[in-house]
């Protein structure tokens, strides 16, 4: 009896144990399933903190090429605006160079109008001198003419003076031949 009870006790115990163990089993299985769980959990969560950090650098590299672009573009505008500054002192130069040359053409234009205004003077003038020359000369010709006839004249009159003084001296011959 007492092995049989002991048998028992032991089938009990070994139930038990089973029990136990099945128990345990099914505690480890959820503790595996929890595990794996947890795991897989903490896989995604490093799996996305990696996509993350990929991302965080695919940014920074992108903000480190941005900042290259703007450095670049910055630094192509202030040449620019340095060659426009450039520009604009050369402009500045120009105007100033264009108003010197007006001004010289103007004070140019100015002294040709007084050159104008003296060669017109003289024009008259020589206008003048020309026509009193012209006048002086048709005077002079005039003169000339009548110089001419008084020459004439003074020739008649120079030869009939001097066949007038040869009668004289005829008469006078014939005269003293007659005494």
């Amino acid at each position: 009896q007492e092995a049989t009870d002991r048998a028992e006790r032991l089938e009990e115990e070994k139930t038990d144990l089973e029990e136990k163990y099945a128990n345990a089993l099914e505690e480890i299985k959820n503790l595996e399933d929890k595990l794996t769980s947890e795991v897989a959990k903490k896989e995604e969560e490093i799996k996305i903190k990696e996509e993350t950090m990929a991302t965080l650098e695919q940014t920074e590299n992108t903000l480190r090429n941005t900042e290259d672009t703007l450095a670049a573009e910055i630094q192509k505008k202030e040449e620019t605006m340095a060659k426009l500054a450039e520009t604009e002192t050369t402009l500045k130069a120009t105007e100033d160079t264009l108003a010197e040359e007006i001004r010289i053409k103007e004070e140019t234009m100015a002294k040709l109008a007084e050159t104008e205004a003296v060669l017109k003077k003289t024009q008259e003038t020589l206008a003048d001198e020309i026509r009193i020359k012209e006048e002086t000369m048709a005077k002079l010709a005039e003169t000339e003419t009548v110089l001419k006839k008084t020459q004439e004249t003074l020739a008649e009159e120079i030869r009939i003076k001097e066949e007038t003084m040869a009668k004289l001296a005829e008469t006078e011959a014939v005269l003293k031949k007659t005494q």
